[in-house]
């Protein structure tokens, strides 16, 4: 499955797009500051309820962590800044993505058209990227949709023309 390479391809093109348009990308949840100030009783609380373990430092960080988006998240706004409508089906193209990436696409119960038509999907959503960051308004070729229509850019890949997403 080709999937985690083609979410590598879609992860450069939107750091990319982030450094061309000189937009400092929203990958966190809340203010830096304001945050750093309401967890410092939660890291107070992590120090004490770990002192003398090895773990005080890796459970500090994972408190700071929390106020880091997901890479999902971090995608979805992307996409709302290049003006482009994502799918149900591309949706979980994209969740899709963490389940190969992860290994939790095994076992005896494997669907082979489902994850290649699931590939197709994601590779549509990259074609559509690429697209709208050429400023192209025209019609692209769904391959994730079988009889592979043509279909406007703003429509996602795997819907319905006319569907909303």
């Amino acid at each position: 499955m080709d999937l985690p390479i083609l979410s590598a391809a879609l992860e450069n093109l939107k750091r990319k797009w982030y450094e061309e348009v000189e937009i400092n990308p929203e990958t966190v949840l809340m203010d830096k500051k304001d945050f750093s100030k309401r967890i410092k009783p939660i890291k107070k609380m992590v120090e004490t309820q770990f002192a003398g373990t090895e773990y005080v430092e890796r459970m500090k960080r994972s408190v700071e962590g929390m106020n880091r988006m997901s890479v999902s998240e971090q995608l979805t706004h992307f996409f709302e800044g290049i003006d482009m409508p994502v799918g149900k089906k591309e949706k979980k193209a994209l969740q899709a993505r963490n389940f190969s990436a992860h290994g939790l696409y095994a076992g005896d119960s494997i669907d082979y058209e489902e994850q290649f038509m699931t590939s197709q999907v994601y590779e549509c959503i990259l074609v559509r990227v690429i697209l709208k960051l050429l400023k192209y308004e025209g019609n692209y070729i769904d391959y994730g949709t079988i009889g592979y229509p043509e279909k406007n850019i703003n429509c996602p890949s795997g819907s319905e023309v006319g569907e909303t997403p």
